[in-house]
């Protein structure tokens, strides 16, 4: 498995914004929350873990396979983010935004 320095980190982080700042990656977020809003309040949250995450991940799974990170191993890719996160302002604030894009909040 990959490991991320700090820079790389860093440098990660900032081109998964970038792809989750752009309109069409915000669109098709914005559309997934809102088919998730229409359900029954008590099917919300778990439509939106099935369906979100899915969505950013697929996004988002140019930068890591750039670092040598395949989609079944985003959840280690996010580990190391974190780790970095607690040195590097820059990625703490990234991985928020990820976080928050996970969420539904773009």
């Amino acid at each position: 498995m990959p490991t991320l320095t700090a820079v790389q980190a860093e440098e990660a982080i900032g081109k998964i914004i970038t792809i989750l700042e752009n309109e069409e990656t915000k669109t098709k977020i914005l559309a997934i929350v809102a088919e998730v809003n229409a359900l029954p309040a008590d099917q919300q949250q778990m439509a939106k873990m099935m369906r979100l995450m899915p969505a950013v991940q697929e996004a988002t799974s140019p930068v890591l396979e750039e670092y040598g990170f395949q989609k079944a191993q985003a959840m280690m890719f996010m580990m190391q983010m974190q780790q970095h996160a607690a040195a590097v302002p820059a990625v703490k604030d990234g991985v928020a935004k990820l976080q928050a894009a996970m969420a539904g909040k773009v």
